[in-house]
């Protein structure tokens, strides 16, 4: 699934492009962000869940731990709490 934001407000603003693999419990297991923030910094960020482990890397961090819930970006565009919403409804057998 791929989402794609931007505005402009006066020369600032975001351009960020996202590609999303959620597995079937609706929780993302792959997300890869690129683009500018706000102020046109570089945004690169990306996760992904292997053997259980969830593992992401952005220009603001670096990490991995069990993979027991569900990530949230720094940059992400504004589907993001959209999927989240849909994993909580499966989760709690609303879909």
């Amino acid at each position: 699934m791929d989402s794609s934001y931007e505005f402009n407000d006066r020369g600032r603003g975001p351009k960020i492009s996202a590609h999303y693999q959620l597995g079937s419990d609706g929780l993302p297991s792959r997300i890869d962000i690129t683009g500018v923030d706000y102020l046109k910094a570089p945004v690169d960020e990306h996760f992904a869940v292997e053997n259980g482990r969830a593992h992401w890397k952005s220009t603001s961090e670096n990490g991995q731990a069990p993979a027991e819930g569900f990530f949230v970006s720094n940059n992400g565009p504004s589907a993001e709490p959209a999927f989240l919403a849909a994993a909580l409804m499966k989760a709690k057998g609303l879909t």
